[in-house]
């Protein structure tokens, strides 16, 4: 048997166990609130209204929040269990490829790093590339402890967000000198576009495939 079939039922548990912490921001139906007064005291009495009426609503919404939030570090240990599986994966049946020209001075010319320089380009870094540096960042949860390599990786995806004119400015989500954020897998792996255990076969498939 192949390492994705070894692999699926585990890694389709793991998905599956994401979705509770999606569903728990889905179905929260709060109107919009829109001021068209122009005094402070008609805007004031049209946000009491507001909250009144929809009272019950926007106290769902921050319970559902809260309960987000509380259960944040659970979320990110399920996606880094996801990145740790496919990091093995890439080990044992990765094919090497060239790095990019960002990254060669910093990677040798043989070893397993190589497996990693390859997939689709995500902001610019193969997604190998970023499963690695994922990987090692969910295993040391400390931007000090992280080699050049990595931080590189991180720096390129928080820097090439592509919002003009913001272009100095990195994006928090990815930024490993961010003192909101211990673990970046959950980021990682709504950056990827990996909602679905499908969502990841699809992308650990090119890497495990065959070599042509």
């Amino acid at each position: 048997m192949s390492y994705l079939s070894e692999t699926a039922t585990a890694v389709k548990q793991l998905f599956k166990a994401l979705t509770y912490y999606q569903k728990l921001l889905k179905d929260i139906n709060i109107h919009k609130f829109v001021a068209l007064e122009n005094s402070i005291y008609e805007i004031n009495r049209v946000i009491t209204d507001w909250r009144e009426e929809y009272k019950t609503e926007i106290k769902l919404s921050l319970e559902r929040q809260e309960a987000y939030i509380a259960q944040q570090f659970s979320r990110d240990t399920i996606s880094g269990a996801i990145i740790q599986i496919a990091t093995m994966g890439i080990k044992l049946e990765g094919h090497p490829c060239q790095p990019p020209e960002i990254f060669r001075s910093m990677i040798s010319d043989e070893g397993e790093i190589l497996n990693f320089c390859c997939g689709r380009s995500v902001r610019g870094v193969p997604v190998g590339l970023i499963i690695y540096a994922t990987r090692n960042q969910y295993n040391h949860q400390d931007a000090n402890s992280l080699n050049k390599l990595n931080t590189t990786i991180f720096d390129t995806l928080a820097y090439n967000h592509g919002i003009k004119g913001m272009e100095n400015v990195k994006e928090p989500a990815f930024d490993v000198n961010n003192p909101c954020l211990k673990i970046y897998s959950c980021n990682v792996l709504h950056l990827l576009g990996w909602s679905t255990y499908e969502d990841y076969r699809n992308d650990m498939e090119a890497f495990l495939s065959p070599k042509r």
